[in-house]
């Protein structure tokens, strides 16, 4: 039997087994409790026998005295049967006592005063009914009686009072004479009610039953206070029961009425009944504590050495890819070099750009001075990767036949504009560029007549036959496959690759050159009212922060006359993990090393559905459902996708290691410098890649905070958290179009005259700001000073007022339902010895720990086995010899 036990045992999981465990000490537990009930009630009655006992021999004692009494009774003496019925018969007695007081009485005396018989009722005192009623109440004396816990005896002692007598000095003098805890101990009136502490024992015998005083007995009983019980007993529930202190009156019409309709009348209902009433306080009283231990189970100590890793190997390389400050000092320098006001030409800046001539202005002056000048300041630190790539696109004029061309919204040339506008000549052309507004017609007179600049062949620039030319328009396709062009995003509008380029070898055309071309460009009215876009784009490296910088010096012309400049520039490194030995060998081992911590979030996956699995008592697609579903499932799932996306895309665009990665790399690097290979697109793929760094670092910093949940306190805002933001998502279907619905009516309001106003995202984000104060007041208010108050209020109001509070009254609403439901009291969720086991060490050392344990258990019954054995037979060979 023991060793089908054992194997039972062993065959056992680490669930089943601590579950076996606890209903053993459970069993235990009710055996211990059931042999100490059983003692007491032994105590009880060996107590309460020899009580009896000793009544049964006092009563003996007395029996034997009464017959030796009746014994001496019977035996009558010689001439005393005269005495003996004068000493019994008290008549007797009287009568002679009358006669010989009436004998002395002198002669001639009245005997009135001298009655033949006295009556007992004649000492009676008449008193008035109050007081005589006052007097029945009166108690100065008690009755206590002790009753001591699990015995039937009971002791009793009187106890004198007065007025001033309460009931805390009773119970204290109660329990010191009969040596008990007045703590543990409490006083019960005859009715079973506990009598408190401040109250006068004068009016513990008193109570009101229909408008009738009533008196009970002036008994208290000593019991020990019962703290588990959860009940009320019939006597209990009798005693609290709302008495009237005086009749009942008639009832008026009124009330009548108000009872006949079904009104609330009854005080004295049931309490869950009146409580159900006010459900806000009805569901915070009903609460109770859920005693909700679940997640203990999916939580294991390497969880927190493998998130706490992640976190540190994630930190590390997004610092070693993107140090603090460089990319800020690199990117800064390089840019206020080219856009600053030169001083020694008196040009305007980059940001001060209005108009079309403006625009060669400037390209003449401050970019040509930093970027085509070997000793400018420029030059000197950062070193120009190419070349120079200017670029145009246009749109053309709109036929006047056809004055409803898509996407011109122009009504010029109509019949009576003429006669209106007088001599005046309106310039139709479309507003945006698109496939059916853009002009895509050569100026190849244009580029000849650049090459006529120079007296030479223009070294530097795209020989004659090079069909890349300013005059001539290059398509998107044409452009990305030459010169890896992409979209350029505007303030205005996006724009694709294509347009009219001129590229420029930065090392060999001067400054110069340059200049004149640009010269030629605005005589020969390169840019008119057609021009929509002029975008200036070239790349720059810095050996001192090893960091690549491209820039798209961009200039919008929408068709109202404005130029809207614009600067679009990245920082980036092609080339991440150096092939030479150093530290690039050292990220590349941070990035292995960083790979396997993530492929151990597959453990993690494991436990979280096994524990699922063990808990719901589920299959396995149940508890994979119920974990990928939830949140640590995305979480963790997140995680790894995004690492493997980052690597791939690191890996792909950094040539990590890859010797076909690397080759393509160092082929655009050659390409780039010899001809323009425009780095942008790679440079936003890089910053794209930092922003995905960034949300995977908080994803897994969520993750890493969440396993504090088995600190009790931490588990409690955990869980009010995650409630209130749950609960918070039905006041955003709310909230998100009333903020919408205030962003277009700003838009309507300010889209014309303020800054950042003129698109619904800009409407939006400007809103934001104006609540946090970061937008100028008074240019709004300037404009629309009733509309702008209307939306100060409604903003105030509906965004910072009631979302705000309502999130707080959410957040306090669910801290203290989660208080009372996951830990009121924290102490009661400490770990015991076999949770910290199991908490500390995997499952694989639970198994060998068992089966080491349970090969111990065998090895010892053998052993016990055995000895007994030898017993016997050494018993065995005893009797043989005694034999």
């Amino acid at each position: 039997m023991a060793d089908e036990d054992n194997d039972d045992i062993e065959n056992m999981d680490i669930n089943a087994c601590r579950d076996k465990l606890r209903q053993l000490l459970a069993e235990k537990a009710r055996r211990k409790e059931m042999t100490e009930r059983l003692d007491e009630k032994i105590k009880a009655l060996n107590n309460e026998l020899a009580a009896r006992r000793e009544q049964a021999e006092e009563k003996k004692r007395i029996l034997a005295e009464l017959k030796q009494k009746n014994r001496e009774l019977e035996e009558p003496e010689e001439g005393a049967d005269k005495d003996r019925t004068l000493a019994v018969d008290p008549d007797i007695i009287r009568s002679h006592v009358e006669e010989f007081l009436r004998s002395q009485v002198p002669n001639g005396a009245s005997g009135r005063g001298i009655k033949k018989k006295f009556e007992d009722t004649e000492l009676m005192v008449n008193k008035p009914p109050d007081q005589q009623r006052k007097e029945a109440i009166v108690v100065d004396t008690v009755l206590v009686i002790y009753v001591p816990p699990n015995s039937e005896q009971r002791y009793k002692l009187s106890y004198r009072i007065d007025e001033t007598t309460t009931v805390r000095q009773l119970r204290n003098d109660a329990c010191a004479y009969w040596n008990v805890s007045e703590v543990e101990y409490i006083l019960r009136s005859m009715r079973n009610s506990k009598l408190h502490d401040d109250m006068h024992l004068k009016d513990a015998f008193t109570y009101y039953d229909n408008g009738s005083l009533r008196t009970l007995p002036s008994k208290v009983k000593l019991e020990q206070k019962s703290p588990q019980q959860t009940t009320l007993s019939e006597s209990e529930l009798k005693a609290i029961t709302a008495k009237s202190a005086r009749p009942t009156r008639a009832k008026t019409q009124k009330e009548d009425a108000v009872e006949e309709s079904g009104g609330p009348t009854d005080t004295t209902a049931d309490f869950k009944e009146n409580l159900a009433k006010v459900p806000g306080l009805y569901k915070l009283v009903m609460l109770r504590d859920r005693d909700f231990k679940g997640h203990r189970s999916k939580i294991k100590l390497r969880f927190f050495f493998l998130f706490g890793a992640l976190l540190a190997t994630t930190g590390i390389s997004f610092n070693w890819r993107k140090p603090r400050t460089q990319e800020h000092q690199s990117l800064l320098g390089t840019q206020e070099l080219m856009t600053w006001f030169d001083d020694t030409t008196g040009t305007i800046s980059f940001g001060e750009v209005a108009t079309r001539h403006q625009i060669f202005m400037w390209m003449e002056s401050s970019f040509a001075n930093m970027v085509f000048v070997n000793t400018s300041a420029l030059r000197l630190f950062n070193y120009p990767h190419g070349h120079v790539a200017l670029r145009q696109k246009r749109v053309k004029a709109i036929d006047p036949e056809d004055i409803w061309v898509e996407d011109a919204k122009r009504w010029c040339n109509r019949p009576g504009v003429e006669d209106y506008l007088g001599d005046k000549e309106l310039q139709c052309t479309a507003l945006r560029v698109n496939s059916e507004t853009e002009d895509v017609d050569d100026k190849a007179v244009l580029y000849a007549a650049m090459l006529n600049n120079t007296n030479d062949s223009p070294e530097g620039r795209m020989p004659a036959d090079d069909p890349l030319n300013p005059g001539r328009f290059l398509t998107a396709a044409e452009a990305a496959a030459r010169y890896n062009v992409g979209d350029v995003a505007g303030e205005v509008q996006s724009y694709d690759a294509g347009g009219f380029y001129a590229v420029y070898d930065i090392h060999h055309f001067s400054r110069e050159q340059f200049i004149r071309d640009l010269d030629t460009l605005e005589e020969r009215g390169w840019l008119d009212e057609g021009s929509r876009l002029v975008d200036l784009a070239l790349t720059l490296y810095n050996p001192g922060f090893d960091r690549w910088t491209t820039y798209d010096f961009v200039f919008e012309m929408p068709a109202s006359g404005r130029v809207i400049p614009t600067v679009l520039s990245y920082v980036f490194r092609p080339n991440v993990f150096e092939l030479a030995p150093g530290p690039g060998e050292d990220r590349a081992l941070l990035e292995w090393f960083r790979g396997g911590l993530h492929a151990c979030l597959i453990t993690v996956m494991y436990t979280e559905i096994a524990a699922r699995k063990s808990e719901k008592k589920s299959g396995w697609g149940s508890a994979a459902k119920s974990y990928f579903f939830g949140l640590y499932g995305i979480l963790d799932t997140y995680i790894l996708i995004q690492y493997v996306w980052l690597s791939l895309q690191w890996g792909f665009m950094l040539n990590a290691r890859n010797p076909g990665l690397a080759d393509s790399m160092e082929a655009a690097v050659e390409k780039s410098s010899e001809t323009f290979y425009d780095w942008t697109s790679f440079g936003y793929g890089f910053e794209t890649n930092f922003l995905l760094e960034s949300v995977l670092f908080t994803a897994q910093c969520i993750r890493f905070v969440s396993l504090w949940r088995l600190h009790r306190p931490t588990f409690v805002v955990w869980q009010t958290i995650q409630r209130s933001l749950i609960h918070f998502m039905s006041y955003a279907v709310v909230c998100l179009p009333c903020f919408f619905a205030i962003a277009v009516v700003a838009r309507a309001t300010y889209g014309g005259q303020v800054e950042g106003f003129h698109t619904y995202t800009g409407s939006m984000t400007s809103l934001l700001n104006f609540l946090n104060a970061d937008l100028p007041f008074d240019s709004m208010y300037v404009q629309h000073r009733l509309w702008t108050s209307f939306l100060m209020m409604w903003c105030m109001l509906g965004i910072s007022l009631f979302v705000v509070q309502v999130f707080a009254a959410i957040l306090v609403h669910y801290y203290v339902k989660s208080r009372i439901e996951f830990g009121f009291e924290p102490r009661s969720y400490e770990f015991t010895r076999s949770e910290w086991l199991d908490f500390i060490f995997p499952q694989a050392v639970h198994r060998a720990v068992r089966l080491m344990k349970n090969r111990y258990i065998r090895w010892k019954l053998k052993r016990e086995e055995e000895k007994a054995e030898e017993e016997r037979q050494a018993r065995s060979r005893k009797a043989e010899v005694a034999g």
